[in-house]
């Protein structure tokens, strides 16, 4: 999806913020808008931190006693680029079938789309 695509249905006073966020993650992330979530718009990306956020999510889930509601929550919102954490933690609250789908697609995002074309 080009800039400009993922910039067309968004509201224009929230454009270049999105804009600012599609341009520092080289458009690697997902676009939702629907008169659902509250704001009607969120993004989700790749966190900035890769391999560390894993890392900080996995021991998480261990002292968290394997709460994996909670993992996939903390998850979601770390990769979440756009609204600000607390309004994400309310949508995620309201519909949390979403937050199931942007964690599938911040994992893809971080890698697990590639394919294996069979062994070398």
């Amino acid at each position: 999806m080009t800039r400009d695509e993922f910039l067309e249905n968004i509201p224009k006073e929230i454009q270049p913020e999105l804009g600012d966020i599609y341009d520092a993650h080289d458009g690697r992330c997902y676009l939702y808008v629907d008169s659902a979530i509250d704001g009607g718009v969120l993004v989700v990306a790749k966190p900035k931190a890769g391999f560390l956020e894993y890392k900080r999510l996995t021991n998480e889930l261990t002292k968290t006693k394997g709460d994996k509601g909670q993992a996939m929550r903390n998850y979601a919102l770390a990769c979440t680029a756009y609204p600000d954490r607390e309004r994400a933690r309310k949508i995620y609250d309201d519909l949390p079938a979403l937050m199931t789908i942007v964690v599938g697609d911040a994992q893809e995002l971080a890698g697990s789309g590639i394919q294996r074309l069979g062994n070398a």
